[in-house]
């Protein structure tokens, strides 16, 4: 577990860097899916929330959709200055 939050910590970094260099009324889009453990329980790990909670770190307005395709489920995370 330790490897995912030190990719989380990075992760959300990313995300306030990114948030940072864009122009007031436009966009930064994140598609997303969860992540499976492949070692140990197998355990879903909620890469979507936590995607949501980095952009809410940056108070940024978070649009939430969700779509299916023929790989499964994805999420779409949409953060507006």
């Amino acid at each position: 577990m330790h490897r995912y939050e030190a990719f989380l910590e990075k992760y959300t970094q990313i995300i306030t860097n990114v948030c940072s260099l864009l122009r007031t009324g436009h966009t930064a889009t994140f598609v997303v899916g969860n992540i499976r453990k492949t070692k140990g329980d197998g355990r879903m790990l909620p890469l979507h929330m936590h995607t949501t909670q980095a952009f809410d770190k940056v108070r940024r307005l978070v649009q939430v959709s969700t779509t299916t395709s023929a790989l499964g489920w994805g999420t779409g995370h949409r953060g507006t200055m």
